[in-house]
Order: C-alpha cells, then structure tokens, then sequence
C-alpha cells in the first residue's frame, strides 16, 4: 500500500491571486466580490471604474483569463461561482 502525499487542489483563481495581478485588476475584483450579482458590460464597466475602454477590456479579460470572471454571449461579465 502506498501513502504517497495528496497534492491540496487549487482553483485557478486562487493560483492567481491578487499579488500577481495588476492593481486595476485588483480594485475591479473587489468590486465584483462586494456584488456578486454585478453584471457588466464593457462600456458599463468603463463608466463605473472611470476608465477608457481600451483599458478596460485589458483589466475584464485579464479577470477573465484568470477565472474570476465570465463573459456571456451577450457580452456581460459576472463572478465566477
């Protein structure tokens, strides 16, 4: 019988935590997990962060690529889980 040791599983998004991310990415994180119900589109997103769009797409799809948020066909961004 082997007892080698288990490997804890880890999210993605706890493999990407805040200290890897930019502080933008940070700030719009926080956002969503003070509402979890928040549901934004780009152009919604960019008004509410004060930011140019350009700049927020970068930060909705670095959240994204780290699955903290989603993006739905109708282009609205949630929380994850």
């Amino acid at each position: 019988m082997s007892f080698a040791p288990q490997r804890a599983a880890v999210s993605r998004s706890a493999a990407r935590g805040p200290e890897t991310m930019t502080p933008l990415a940070v700030r719009v994180r926080g956002e969503y997990l003070e509402m979890p119900g928040l549901r934004l589109t780009l152009r919604q997103a960019a008004r509410l962060f004060g930011i140019p769009i350009d700049v927020a797409a970068a930060v909705l799809d670095e959240l994204r690529r780290a699955s903290i948020l989603a993006c739905s066909d109708a282009g609205d961004y949630s929380l994850i889980g």
